[in-house]
């Protein structure tokens, strides 16, 4: 063994020894580059093996190349020990033999330990990789079922007696509005947990919007045929406290679960929204077409880029509500109040009925689809209009609150029956 030793650094220094490292490299570069053309490239099945799919496929070669040099170098390692072992049990016994001896043997068994970690690492791997598979498959479980519940929990009921007019008792079903509260709560609490999947728990809280509206449809007045003509107001409150519930959270997911509103694909078209409180909501890109509003509260909601074709914005409150490149083709907005309401060139406003509409520090200057908006609508000095478009017969000054609550209840309450008088001005 010292003979080995001490020839090794000679066997080093030979001239062919920088040939054969510099083969290993240019044998490992033309690797890579035939690679592609290779229909079955036994690295790229290593790295499928070992869940290295992203790994470079250089890197991937190099260290299948290093750990097949190591152990080449640790088997002949290991060869050369047991061979001078063999030799050293034939030669004469002597004090420094036998010591020599125990230092081969010592040596072979280190060696021996290191190869077989070598040889070991690749299953170490693979262990590490079915566990990790096994951990995610059990998370993955879990959250399936914990999804299937609150699917389950969305559409909850519970048997009650009630008591008849003829004094009899019957057992009825109603619906659950606590645990589907509770269920469209937890659904929430998932798409946070994990927001790849915000997506479908969206598609499933626009589902139950979508049914559910067809079991309490929005309610609309009738035009009451008279001299003058005047239209029954509907009182629009909140029909469902879970329906209301959905709709916030479908307008908090994107910015909670940290995902882009293109992605969350938000589709409420033809639902009953009608007495919610949406103030603050996010419905950005939002498909709102046919979607009825009376009454809601919109305050500092989000539309942009919406898609609210034939929509029913009436009765509300467009307090700081932002509908830049909305598209508001067919829509309504009988007795709306638009204040501070954020429009650009690209928001369509052709609507289709704007009777009674409240102007108030609105920039309409970029856009020049504002004719029926402004056929009767009541403004003053802070609207600012498009250029070529006549002002109409509007105070050139700003004016209070207060001018246009009497403006309200003068010219606009006439017109709806049981229509009540604005309690309270819009916040400023």
């Amino acid at each position: 063994m010292t003979d080995f030793m001490t020839r090794l650094p000679q066997m080093l220094s030979t001239p062919w020894v920088p040939w054969i490292i510099l083969g290993v490299i240019v044998v490992g570069v033309l690797l890579g580059q035939v690679q592609k053309h290779v229909p079955d490239d036994p690295i790229a099945r290593i790295k499928k093996t070992f869940g290295a799919e992203d790994m470079p496929h250089g890197v991937a070669l190099a260290i299948v190349l290093l750990w097949a040099a190591l152990g080449a170098v640790l088997a002949a390692g290991l060869l050369t020990l047991l061979a001078e072992i063999a030799w050293s049990t034939v030669r004469p016994e002597t004090p420094t033999g036998e010591s020599d001896f125990r230092f081969l043997l010592t040596k072979a068994t280190a060696l021996t330990a290191v190869l077989g970690g070598l040889i070991a690492l690749p299953f170490t791997a693979l262990r590490l990789k079915h566990t990790a598979t096994q951990t995610r498959h059990a998370a993955n479980v879990l959250f399936n079922e914990k999804l299937n519940d609150a699917n389950t929990d969305l559409h909850a009921r519970y048997q009650t007696t009630e008591k008849q007019e003829d004094g009899t008792y019957v057992d009825i079903w109603k619906d659950d509005i606590i645990r589907r509260n509770g269920a469209i709560d937890r659904l929430e609490a998932l798409a946070i947990e994990r927001p790849v999947m915000a997506p479908r728990i969206a598609r499933m809280l626009c589902v139950y919007l979508k049914e559910m509206s067809q079991i309490f449809p929005a309610k609309h007045g009738a035009v009451i045929v008279d001299e003058p003509i005047k239209f029954e107001k509907v009182d629009h409150k909140l029909q469902r406290k879970d329906m209301e519930f959905a709709v916030q959270v479908l307008g908090k997911l994107s910015d909670k679960a940290g995902i882009l509103p293109a992605e969350l694909a938000t589709d409420l078209s033809g639902t009953n929204l009608q007495g919610m409180d949406l103030s603050g909501l996010d419905f950005t890109l939002a498909n709102l077409k046919r979607t009825s509003f009376e009454g809601a509260t919109l305050t500092d909601t989000v539309f942009e880029r919406a898609h609210l074709v034939s929509a029913n914005l009436s009765h509300t409150d467009l307090l700081r509500t932002n509908i830049k490149g909305a598209n508001l083709s067919g829509a309504i907005l009988n007795a709306t109040w638009l204040q501070e309401t954020k429009i650009d060139e690209h928001t369509i406003l052709s609507v289709a009925n704007a009777r009674q509409v409240i102007l108030r520090r609105v920039d309409l200057s970029k856009n020049n689809s504002v004719e029926k908006l402004l056929a009767s609508a009541y403004g003053d000095g802070s609207v600012k209009l498009p250029e070529g478009i006549e002002k109409p017969e509007w105070p050139n000054e700003e004016k209070d609150g207060w001018y246009f609550f009497q403006i309200y209840d003068k010219h606009i309450r006439p017109q709806y029956v049981k229509l009540p008088s604005r309690s309270k001005l819009p916040p400023e």
